[in-house]
């Protein structure tokens, strides 16, 4: 993700290939780590992919797992319902999402 971060004339380029690649692959399962530190973002970095991905995700996927880390030693992880149920805090946390059912499935 670093490259995608970096101020740089192909940045949105990159973003937008990584976009189409994600979408004609569709995944059952994205798995996404929120915190700044993952993605190296910078006030100068491209935005396209955060808004692609906010909204992709909440079309087409629910939240079914939460990997929190509370310190170096401790894990809270979460599942199903509970998941479901999370609110963000300001602890880092690993989500994981699998695809909506469509209908008939």
């Amino acid at each position: 993700m670093y490259g995608l971060m970096e101020p740089h004339a192909y940045a949105q380029q990159m973003q937008r290939e990584m976009i189409a690649e994600i979408e004609a692959s569709k995944p059952k399962f994205l798995v996404q780590v929120p915190t700044p530190e993952s993605w190296l973002r910078q006030p100068a970095s491209a935005s396209l992919i955060f808004d692609w991905m906010s909204r992709y995700i909440k079309q087409n996927f629910d939240l079914v797992g939460v990997a929190e880390t509370v310190s170096t030693d401790t894990t809270r992880y979460y599942w199903d319902e509970e998941a479901a149920r999370y609110s963000s805090r300001s602890l880092p946390a690993m989500l994981v999402f699998r695809k909506k059912a469509a209908a008939g499935e």
